[in-house]
């Protein structure tokens, strides 16, 4: 098994933000569409207070988690896959499971692109039946565990640890 997070995403063509960007990002992005609720006054100060990110998360999903989880859904829509995520597929022969906490798809599109076959691991059953199969010796396929969710389902999305199931 692989297992990979924001990191492998951040080189180009992904460009994808590292999550303390993202968290940074989305509160400006917020408190400019939303100046009612004073984010920018408010999250400004748990920043500069050098709380992590997650904490910062937690408070602003508290106001709107569905605008939230959207808006985060909304970066990593378009993502491509960049020299990492194809270096991984090619050793799909030889490695059965990707995990990943990134919520974008750049990992199965490098897949898909070497007509490599898997099963996308999102929902509770999803996982029970790849443990299942894990178990048995079963498993055929390759699987990508998205174990944060998938931003094709952003209600699913974990963003915060209360949220975290698996």
């Amino acid at each position: 098994a692989v297992f990979t997070g924001a990191g492998i995403s951040r080189d180009q063509p992904s460009n994808l933000p590292l999550w303390p960007d993202l968290v940074n990002n989305l509160v400006r992005d917020l408190a400019r569409t939303d100046p009612k609720r004073r984010y920018d006054q408010i999250v400004e100060t748990l920043i500069a207070r050098k709380l992590p990110s997650e904490v910062v998360i937690q408070f602003i999903a508290g106001y709107d988690k569905p605008t939230c989880k959207q808006a985060v859904a909304d970066v990593f829509a378009g993502a491509v896959p960049n020299r990492h995520h194809h270096r991984l597929a090619a050793l799909a022969s030889r490695i059965s499971v990707f995990v990943t906490t990134n919520y974008d798809d750049c990992q199965e599109q490098a897949l898909r692109a070497r007509g490599i076959e898997f099963k996308l691991l999102i929902s509770d059953s999803d996982f029970l039946w790849a443990s299942e199969a894990l178990a048995n010796k079963t498993l055929r396929t390759p699987v990508v565990a998205k174990i944060h969710g998938h931003l094709e389902q952003s209600s699913g999305m974990v963003m915060m640890l209360s949220e975290s199931r698996r």
